[in-house]
């Protein structure tokens, strides 16, 4: 009966290749994430303004570490087999060379490279997207519906922003002459329609799981998917149309998707668990995960803000600071810190 039972018993999955693959994301974000903190210590004129830090923070870091990490969510929520390794690696490959070629290109001038380095990005992108949601359909377990949706959202989402940009550096006339205002389309697309809503998706899935509460199918978390999914595309579109209607409801739209977080987040807070071990790490972690949600809502408010009071149109740019800077403000900003960090050196 014993050798009937190991016999009969399921494999564990092996998922020791795919922990590497999001292991290696994590560092080489942080390693982008250094970079972009030194690149604000080179000329205006080199960084392009604010344009360099933000790239590589944003377009390198935060993408790495979600190319790596999203695809063994989704492989280990639907207790699913992850893709192959090689696959795997690919992805984040071809988003870590595409964010440094068009970084690369960008500051030697040579847009060639860059529009070259866009389209390995969004080859990466499509790798990332094969290996998030293939695997899905030999799961094992509940597939976490409605998180998957959320990721292949966000994914559209950053798959049509950098395109944007693409078009752009290969000087495609009728998307570079309307730059002004697809820049920002791009960064609400990127920034919110992309990491923010990986952020708020994932959260969806790890706030009761630490608190100790059970995952429920709740509407505010089904709200969250569909406004942060849908709001970034309407201001998206509402910007280089010039329509300030269309551009002001989808910045309500993810303001609601941001709030809906927080109403989830404290529904399942009223029905956590008390912990019995480990009560130092819990706490820790359910209040990273709190000021997360706080600071996740105050981000969203400030640029949601932005467009409803100044609308689509020329003066997009200057809407949501945290998003989009301009040449001015993040001169004066890196001014402040190069005076702090002077001051700490004395």
């Amino acid at each position: 009966m014993v050798q009937l039972g190991q016999a009969g018993a399921r494999r564990a999955i092996d998922r020791s290749d795919d922990r590497l693959v999001a292991l290696l994301s994590v560092g080489g974000a942080f390693a982008f994430l250094i970079a972009g903190l030194l690149a604000t210590l080179l000329p205006a004129s080199v960084r392009h303004g604010i344009w360099l830090p933000i790239h590589l923070v944003f377009a390198g870091g935060a993408t790495t570490a979600i190319a790596g990490v999203m695809p063994f969510f989704s492989a280990a929520f639907a207790a699913a087999p992850p893709m192959d390794f090689r696959l795997r690696i690919a992805g984040v490959g071809a988003v870590m060379a595409g964010a440094v070629g068009i970084a690369v290109g960008m500051v030697s001038g040579y847009l060639s490279i860059s529009a070259a380095s866009g389209v390995l990005y969004i080859a990466g992108i499509g790798i990332v997207a094969v290996a998030t949601l293939r695997p899905l359909g030999r799961g094992l377990g509940p597939a976490r519906g409605l998180i998957v949706k959320g990721y292949a959202a966000a994914l559209l989402n950053v798959a049509v922003g950098a395109t944007l940009a693409v078009l752009t550096l290969a000087a495609v006339d009728s998307v570079s002459t309307a730059w002004a205002s697809l820049r920002v389309s791009h960064a609400w697309l990127n920034l919110v329609g992309f990491v923010s809503l990986v952020i708020a998706t994932t959260l969806l899935h790890f706030f009761p799981t630490v608190i100790g509460a059970r995952i429920s199918a709740r509407p505010t978390a089904r709200a969250v998917v569909v406004c942060l999914a849908g709001g970034p595309a309407l201001v998206a579109l509402g910007m280089p149309l010039g329509v300030d209607l269309l551009a002001q409801v989808g910045a309500v739209v993810v303001g609601v998707g941001a709030l809906s977080l927080a109403a989830y987040c404290a529904a399942a807070w009223r029905t956590r668990a008390h912990w019995t071990t480990d009560h130092s790490w819990h706490l820790f972690s359910m209040g990273g995960l709190i000021s997360a949600v706080a600071w996740f809502n105050v981000g969203c408010a400030i640029a949601a803000a932005g467009v409803l009071v100044l609308g689509a149109g020329k003066n997009a740019i200057r809407i949501a600071p945290p998003l989009v800077f301009t040449t001015s403000q993040a001169d004066s900003l890196l001014r402040v810190m190069d005076e702090a960090l002077e001051e700490l050196a004395r």
